[in-house]
């Protein structure tokens, strides 16, 4: 789906028509021909009066064209008669002699010359009126209210249409149209936006990671935490948001990615404990139906973005929504999709064919704007050579301050009940500024990024 940028459609000269989605003119004539059709009468009207008016414009324009030609001919003539009147009166004038044999004649010229230049005059006003009158017609031209008119129906007619569009019912086989992966990709993020105000708007997210994880909500979700991941530039290789399953078949059936999926170790023959441990972990993914769907599911949250429980970098987080609706038009899913809240266990299971997934293009990324970030690796943090985190010495030393503390017992107690207040989701803003406040009245800590730290308790 486009992300929106470049030119507005206003600055492209674009109509409330051309902004309309392709969904609202079908559903425009579908359902309402008979406004369509009185409109299509008035703008006809309106288009009709201004092209008429511009036909009448061009034949006074082509009507004084016609008289400027005229008179610049006859000007051209009389100015000729003029300049050779002139050199005749100039020649029979050289001497004496000329001038006594030729006096009537001179006399007669000097006349006729006079009454050339007279009718000269009169011919040069002529020409600045039929200019004049030319450069008023150009610059009034035809005025384009009518057009403007016409403009303005077409826009009041289609923004009219997309509030009725928004309003109007909607049938199961709707959803099924509207939110099948294949039409969702096609929208921009105006149309998708628009498409979402007719249907019901619940969506589901999915965060990823991309640089280092820094934090994890939840004791059943640690993994990776303090290591780099690549997730989001992984996802945009293919375009697909996969479940576990499908990121191991992405490139088919292999032996080692079977033996990564089972967790596959090698055990001694004599650690007979060990042993016993795996086959039973090898037999879950046969007779639990729950393992192996929490590894063929594509895991999102619904009604609200759960960072805290699965995301990458405090303040770098990037997600994915899609529409509750797409959801139950092209897949099966279990649990709810129209409430957030629930912490942890707002967790949504989607099932698609094993190595499909779901196709980002059909819903929104969210990236932060403001994160800085490298441009490499997309991580706010320092990595070294072997693209691992930086230890930063004075952050560790801080909270090596804490742990020192006579107050981190108490201080410690606080951030757990904190914790199991976030998981219950009973936390309130204001609980973690009390803390901070706390910890730093009690440490001494005045960096901001490890008391933040420090309130994501499973970090410690």
């Amino acid at each position: 789906m486009p992300d929106g940028s470049g030119p507005s459609p206003e600055e492209m000269g674009l109509t409330e028509k051309d902004r309309t989605p392709q969904f609202v003119r079908e559903f425009s004539k579908q359902t309402n021909p008979q406004q369509r059709t009185e409109l299509a009468r008035e703008m006809r009207e309106k288009r009709s009066e201004y092209f008429e008016a511009k036909k009448a414009q061009q034949a006074k324009l082509l009507k004084s064209d016609e008289r400027t030609q005229a008179v610049d001919s006859e000007l051209a003539a009389k100015e000729e008669e003029f300049r050779q009147t002139e050199a005749l009166v100039a020649e029979l004038s050289e001497n004496w002699f000329s001038r006594t044999l030729n006096f009537l004649r001179l006399r007669t010229l000097s006349q006729n010359r006079e009454s050339i230049q007279q009718y000269l005059d009169e011919l040069n006003k002529q020409k600045a009126a039929v200019d004049a009158e030319e450069q008023q017609l150009r610059e009034r031209g035809v005025s384009p209210h009518r057009l403007t008119e016409a403009r303005s129906l077409l826009n009041d007619f289609y923004s009219s249409e997309k509030g009725r569009w928004s309003d109007a019912p909607y049938a199961k086989k709707d959803i099924q149209k509207y939110f099948s992966e294949e039409y969702l990709a096609s929208l921009s993020l105006e149309e998708y936006v628009l498409l979402l105000q007719r249907f019901p708007s619940h969506m589901v997210t999915h965060v990823t990671r991309q640089g280092v994880r820094d934090h994890a909500g939840g004791s059943f979700h640690t993994i990776g935490l303090g290591e780099v991941d690549d997730g989001f530039v992984s996802i945009l290789a293919d375009r697909r948001l996969k479940s576990k399953l499908g990121t191991y078949l992405k490139d088919g059936v292999k032996y080692e990615d079977v033996k990564r999926f089972i967790r596959f170790v090698t055990v001694s023959a004599k650690d007979s404990a060990e042993r016993r441990k795996m086959y039973r972990e090898l037999r879950s993914l046969d007779r639990e139906p729950a393992t192996y769907s929490d590894f063929a599911a594509v895991h999102v949250a619904a009604e609200e973005v759960a960072d805290d429980y699965y995301g990458g970098e405090v303040g770098n987080e990037i997600f994915f929504t899609f529409p509750s609706a797409h959801v139950v038009a092209d897949h099966f899913f279990s649990g709810q999709l129209i409430e957030g809240g629930g912490s942890y266990w707002n967790d949504v299971w989607i099932w698609t064919d094993e190595d499909k997934g779901l196709s980002i293009d059909a819903g929104i990324v969210f990236i932060p704007s403001e994160a800085k970030v490298d441009r490499r690796t997309g991580s706010k943090y320092k990595l070294d050579e072997n693209n691992r985190p930086v230890r930063q010495v004075d952050r560790i030393a801080a909270i090596q301050q804490f742990l020192d503390s006579p107050w981190t017992d108490e201080l410690t107690n606080a951030l757990v009940e904190h914790q199991r207040k976030l998981i219950l989701g009973e936390a309130n803003p204001e609980d973690a500024k009390h803390i901070i406040a706390m910890i730093d009245a009690r440490t001494g800590i005045t960096d901001v990024e490890v008391l933040n730290s420090l309130l994501e308790f499973n970090n410690l």
